[in-house]
């Protein structure tokens, strides 16, 4: 090979790597050529995270990926369509818009399970279902004339009979972190759960007391209201003493009590003021003058206020307040900074400490809504309609929603911290009781 040879065949090589080094670059720094705009573009990414993690992932119905995690990259702006599916489970699909330059996270996909039967943990008439924080649901049930009370462990699948009583157990609640039950009936009871240890309220203050409560955080106190004053006893020590105030309802959480106050003709103030304190109640808020106000809740963040199926929800913080009608049914999220809220016929979410979007849509429907809950952690929602049991995203727009079963009547329902199994209460084919449904692997 002649030098002229060698000087033509290395200048041909440096014209290709000249030609080709930019194009690596700009492919390695996320550029595509765009033949429809003739152009560079730099590309997008699309991160999908998966519950379960083994499932076949679509991109505009052609299969790319089989488990995830993963980065979908190098893919010019536009309109997508992703579709994760695994046999057995509700197919996820949703048309995704990609952006230059940017990553499109797509976390907290859930694929649950379909076609499947609930199986029959209780075969017994349930009047009333309740769930702690502990995976653990309060049940009543009645057997002839007598009802009963008990405490069903989700984990170990272990019943434990807490209470009997001949007279309607009217309601129950969970107290003191979710450790013991309130229950009301012909005498008001507080019940242990660990130790099963009961205490006649009714008896213990021999007094025709009304809207008796007991401190959110610690059940050894217990409050009432006493020709409209407000006493509390102290289970540990048995002593009771008074307070110089007449609400027309309050709400005790820790050291500090919540007062609705009747201190005008024309409004109801909303009151604090802390039980270790010498000092007299802080005013928070002016309501109009009403007699069917009910402090529903207190949390680190919020107030809730009841008038029939209007909300007021106070920020601790702010110290604005919002009302909120058409509030059946409601309930917070874990982190108190979402409020799922509806009626018959609409399910809402409030959310307080957002400047846009404080209120989405989440169903308008003309089948009845018996109720909704979180599920665990809050990237969907529950809710009851009819004979149905749905699931939809926690998402402003762009949600999926499935039917998740089909039963001849659903009475109470509740999902496990784990997040994988749903309880229910009512009847499915000829089976009445407690069932459980599996939602993921």
């Amino acid at each position: 090979m002649t030098l002229l040879h060698r000087r033509i065949i290395y200048l041909i090589f440096m014209a290709v790597f000249l030609i080709v080094l930019p194009l690596i670059i700009l492919s390695a720094t996320g550029y595509r050529f765009n033949s429809k705009k003739n152009l560079l573009q730099k590309t997008g990414i699309i991160f999908l995270e998966t519950k379960p993690k083994n499932v076949n992932v679509y991109l505009n119905s052609q299969l790319v990926e089989q488990s995830t995690p993963v980065r979908l990259k190098y893919l010019l702006p536009n309109k997508y369509e992703i579709t994760v599916s695994k046999e057995g489970y509700f197919p996820w699909q949703k048309k995704i818009d990609v952006y230059d330059g940017q990553t499109t996270f797509l976390q907290y996909v859930r694929l649950f399970k379909n076609n499947i039967q609930p199986e029959l943990l209780m075969p017994d008439e349930i009047i009333g279902m309740k769930k702690n924080n502990d995976d653990k649901l309060g049940l009543v049930k009645k057997n002839g004339e007598l009802w009963f009370l008990s405490v069903y462990d989700l984990n170990s699948k272990i019943e434990k009979q807490l209470f009997e009583s001949p007279s309607e157990i009217k309601k129950f609640e969970f107290v003191d972190n979710g450790n013991g039950i309130l229950v009301y009936g012909a005498d008001i009871w507080l019940v242990d759960i660990s130790g099963g240890e009961k205490i006649n309220l009714t008896e213990k203050i021999k007094a025709d007391f009304k809207n008796l409560k007991v401190d959110e955080l610690n059940s050894n106190f217990v409050f009432y209201l006493l020709k409209g004053q407000l006493f509390r006893l102290n289970l540990a020590t048995n002593e009771t003493s008074g307070f110089p105030y007449f609400p027309l309802d309050y709400f005790v959480r820790g050291d500090e009590c919540y007062l609705l106050a009747n201190d005008s003709l024309n409004n109801i103030f909303l009151k604090r003021f802390g039980l270790a304190e010498d000092k007299l109640p802080e005013s928070l808020l002016s309501l109009p003058a009403s007699d069917e106000y009910l402090l529903a809740s207190v949390n680190d963040n919020f107030v809730i206020i009841r008038q029939n199926d209007k909300l007021v929800v106070w920020d601790k913080a702010t110290g604005a307040s919002e009302l909120i009608k058409g509030a059946d049914f409601y309930e917070w999220d874990s982190r108190q900074e979402e409020l799922l809220f509806g009626n018959d016929w609409e399910l809402w979410s409030y959310r307080p400490k957002e400047k846009d979007d404080k209120y989405i849509l989440f169903s308008r429907t003309g089948e009845e809504i018996k109720g909704a809950f979180w599920y665990q952690p809050e990237t969907h929602i529950f809710y009851l309609v009819a004979d149905k049991i749905k699931i939809v995203e926690n998402l402003i727009s762009n949600r999926v929603t499935n039917d998740l079963m089909q039963a001849a009547e659903i009475k109470f329902a509740g999902v496990n911290k784990k997040g994988d199994k749903l309880y229910f209460v009512g009847q499915s084919g000829k089976d009445v009781g407690l069932f459980e449904l599996d939602l993921l692997d």
